[in-house]
């Protein structure tokens, strides 16, 4: 793959990334703090907000492995990957918050 070619692709990958994010805001944290669900999983897990983010974070993986394992048998249409690993690398970023969060 040639340079422009995946630099168009990062671009429009994370053009994605940045709108669901952006999207999903006011959906799944009702409150001012971005981190809220996260944080509320955690109290209710007896565990930090990076492990509550941790843990939805996995079954993204999960669905995105087992997309790999399989695609041999049966190739995924391309919308689905951008969903999968778009979810996956929102997680990531959203780990990242929290983690950065705690560094405050």
């Amino acid at each position: 793959m040639q340079r422009e070619e995946f630099d168009k692709i990062l671009e429009g990958l994370l053009a994605h990334c940045t709108k669901t994010l952006k999207s999903k805001a006011k959906e799944y944290a009702p409150s001012p703090d971005r981190l809220h669900n996260f944080k509320v999983a955690a109290q209710m897990n007896h565990e930090t907000a990076p492990q509550a983010c941790w843990g939805m974070a996995t079954k993204h993986i999960v669905s995105i492995a087992d997309m790999v394992r399989e695609n041999h048998e049966f190739q995924h249409p391309m919308p689905v990957w951008d969903e999968k690993i778009g979810d996956a690398l929102n997680y990531l970023i959203l780990l990242y918050a929290c983690v950065k969060e705690q560094e405050i």
